[in-house]
Formats: C-alpha cells, sequence, structure tokens
C-alpha cells in the first residue's frame, strides 16, 4: 500500500475493497492514531504561558516534535487572544510544520480509499473508528473526509 508502484498500489486498494474481510485485515494493519491526546496538546499549548522559561521550551519543543499531528490545535490557539511570546512560539510551531506526505501517509491514504469503494458497513465501521484518532493524524483527516463523501451518497451497501 505505501510501495512506489501506483498500478500495484492500486490492485491492492481494489481488491482490500472487494474483499469481505479487508475492512478486519485494514483495521489490524493500521490501528487508530492515539497520540498525542487532545488534553496532552492543549497542556502543552497551556504551558507556552508557564512563568518557567524551561516549561516554555519544554512545550514548544514537544508541540514541534508533534507537528501535523497538533497544527489544528495550534491553529486554533492562535485564532484566540494568545499572549504576545504564546503567539510568536505558536507561529513558529505552524511555520515548522512541513504537510509532504511520508510512506504511511500513502498507505493511509490507500487504506481510506479502499475502505471508501468497498463503502459496506463494515467498511464505514473501519473508517467511524479512524476518524476519531488522533485529530492532525493524516489517517484521521483522512478517514473524516471518506465519511463525509459517503454520507452524502446515502447508506452503505
Amino acid at each position: 500500500m505505501a510501495g512506489d508502484d501506483a498500478g500495484r498500489a492500486w490492485e491492492a486498494m481494489w481488491a482490500l475493497a472487494g474483499d469481505p474481510n479487508g475492512p478486519k485485515r485494514l483495521r489490524e494493519r493500521f490501528p487508530r492514531v492515539e497520540w498525542p491526546k487532545a488534553e496532552t496538546v492543549q497542556a502543552w499549548i497551556a504551558e507556552l504561558d508557564h512563568p518557567m522559561y524551561s516549561r516554555r521550551e519544554e512545550a514548544s519543543a514537544a508541540l514541534a516534535k508533534a507537528g501535523p499531528l497538533c497544527e489544528p490545535a495550534v491553529r486554533r490557539a492562535l485564532e484566540g487572544n494568545p499572549t504576545a511570546e504564546a503567539r510568536e512560539r505558536l507561529t513558529k510551531i505552524i511555520t515548522g510544520i512541513k504537510r509532504t506526505p511520508s510512506r504511511d501517509d500513502i498507505a493511509h491514504s490507500r487504506a481510506v480509499q479502499a475502505m471508501e469503494l468497498a463503502n459496506t458497513a463494515s467498511a464505514r465501521k473501519v473508517l467511524e473508528e479512524w476518524a476519531v484518532g488522533a485529530e492532525g493524524a493524516w489517517l484521521t483527516v483522512e478517514a473524516r473526509t471518506a465519511l463525509e463523501r459517503l454520507r452524502s451518497r446515502g447508506p452503505a451497501e
């Protein structure tokens, strides 16, 4: 699913979409992204205003390391009314986030597409499980988008 051969990946997606065990196999292969928890990200954001410089630095480093996984929360924090220092740190974190898909991201996109193509009750259930993962995770975002498209089409086949 993450290979460079797009033709083989396409064949694998269709094979999984047509396989009654495809949803089970993909659920086992690609668990929901659990880290970082929303509460953890919020705690890091709150620490950006901590009186101790070392705590602010630790929080900045943690957010930067999480990168795209914390991007939605960081953007929301910027839309609020952060202090000047927090705004500077949040802006620096956003600027440092790279959204170039990794091999895992590509595999996640293909897994989501296979479940969307299947459009069965069990495939939708897998998409629903993935959709409640870590907010900024590629798998979570792709699953949420696929579910929106499927819901607009009506009930599962």
